[in-house]
């Protein structure tokens, strides 16, 4: 498989898992040791709105009120709603349970939100817990761990 489309698999992969900011898709790169810039992922991002992948499914880009884009995998046929309470409460869930779970449980975690994003891939949900995922990352929230041995 060519590199070109063993990487545009991985991106479309990656949406499944949620919606993506440029800044969230080039973190994900980075840790997946994706050697990629950031105008490639521009233009893979781009390819992937005008590819038809699987049936029922789109990625769709949005531009926010701060002239943010994002991307996201759009699911035909899905009529849930969600509010407000619901997103908090899976935000709650998905970043303050305890890392040494979260390390444990990794693949079930992803599993869920899969399944919860597959769902409510319609609504239009995806700024409130990216501006809470953000906030926490840039507060180093994520590198206490609890109960595990120090070094």
């Amino acid at each position: 498989m060519s590199n070109n489309l063993e990487r545009l698999i991985r991106i479309y992969n990656r949406l499944r898992r949620g919606p993506v900011t440029i800044e969230i898709i080039s973190k994900w790169a980075e840790m997946a040791d994706i050697k990629i810039s950031t105008r490639q992922l521009y233009r893979d991002l781009n390819s992937l709105q005008h590819l038809k992948i699987a049936e029922n499914e789109n990625v769709v880009e949005f531009v926010d009120e701060k002239n943010r884009k994002t991307w996201k995998l759009e699911y035909d046929g899905i009529s849930e709603v969600i509010t407000e309470h619901d997103i908090d409460s899976f935000f709650l869930f998905n970043n303050f349970v305890p890392a040494s779970i979260q390390h444990h449980r990794k693949e079930s975690i992803e599993k869920f939100q899969k399944i919860l994003y597959r769902s409510l891939s319609k609504n239009k949900y995806q700024q409130q817990p990216e501006a809470g995922e953000l906030y926490l990352r840039k507060t180093n929230f994520y590198d206490s761990l609890y109960g595990g041995k120090s070094t």
